[in-house]
């Protein structure tokens, strides 16, 4: 599995918004008076206290690429998208995707990202309403190394759903502390039978990176899986549209964007991350729009269940 640790560090200098003098005073200030001092800021968004040391293990140390899904462009595509849009208005019908997970100290977002857009996809082209388990891409090969918490292959996940399956968290419910310590069991935790529960995917596919192909597979397709690099400053995020503005890389997080907008002139995309809905608003957030520094737009994967 090919390391995203190497790609951190190459976009490192690449800083598009960071302030060197905010930088300054994060490093120097004590955290109550830097929250004070950056909300005082005319910024796009605020920060809050947060226990960062216990965040930032749940950021994934590397995500692998995705060469074994094929990319998909909508350039072509001449619909009059929406300036605002927001997933769980339009699927309303569809509870998982208002949904917001925690998944402890542990960098599995990796996996919660392939889950969610799985589960909001299942409902919007199959009208099954389920939660897939993360749990159960233990049991996909090639697509994380040993330590399922250090990070994983999203695109192995979404391939294993395809070739495979994956189950709901009815049989193997999201554990942080069975993910640590069990490897690969084909059986559920209670009731249900493990073969007759799997869920599979008719085609898993990469979206292009231009900004029609994203948000026309957004407003026609339903949530995404988007992965970008992680700094200091996004662990200390309360609301607002967010833009790296100060700290160090610390990994690489993945997150379901299920919308985007624009406020007063600032184009953002919303998405949900997997923290628990104490942090950020209510465990969703928005974020700025291309920052070559996160890379926010060059790793997206999605796709459709089977029928």
């Amino acid at each position: 599995m090919q390391s995203s640790i190497i790609f951190i560090a190459f976009v490192h200098s690449a800083f598009a918004t960071f302030d060197e003098d905010i930088h300054k005073q994060f490093k120097s200030l004590p955290q109550v008076e830097f929250v004070e001092y950056f909300n005082k800021l005319n910024t796009t968004w605020k920060v809050q206290q947060y226990d960062v040391k216990e965040l930032a293990h749940r950021v994934s140390k590397y995500v692998g690429e995705t060469e074994h899904l094929p990319k998909i462009s909508y350039t072509d595509k001449k619909d009059d998208l929406p300036v605002n849009f927001d997933a769980r208005k339009k699927w309303a019908k569809c509870p998982s995707i208002g949904k917001i997970f925690d998944q402890g100290q542990c960098g599995s977002s990796w996996a919660f990202g392939v889950t969610t857009t799985i589960s909001d996809r299942m409902c919007i082209h199959a009208n099954q309403t389920v939660q897939i388990s993360e749990r159960d891409i233990q049991c996909c090969k090639h697509s994380y190394s040993e330590n399922f918490c250090s990070g994983g292959l999203p695109s192995g996940a979404f391939l294993c759903w395809m070739a495979t399956g994956l189950v709901s968290q009815e049989c193997k419910p999201y554990n942080v502390e069975k993910l640590k310590t069990e490897k690969c069991t084909e059986s559920c935790d209670q009731g249900k039978y493990y073969k007759s529960d799997k869920y599979y995917g008719r085609m898993a596919y990469q979206i292009a990176e231009d900004p029609v192909s994203i948000k026309w597979e957004l407003v026609n397709m339903g949530p995404i899986d988007g992965l970008f690099i992680v700094y200091e400053d996004f662990l200390t995020y309360s609301k607002g549209i967010y833009e790296h503005k100060f700290g160090a890389a610390l990994g690489v997080l993945s997150v379901r964007i299920i919308g985007y907008g624009e406020e007063n002139g600032v184009l953002y995309w919303l998405a949900a991350n997997s923290w628990g809905k104490s942090w950020g608003e209510g465990g969703f957030f928005k974020i700025r729009r291309y920052q070559p520094n996160l890379y926010f737009e060059y790793l997206l994967l999605s796709g459709i269940p089977s029928l």
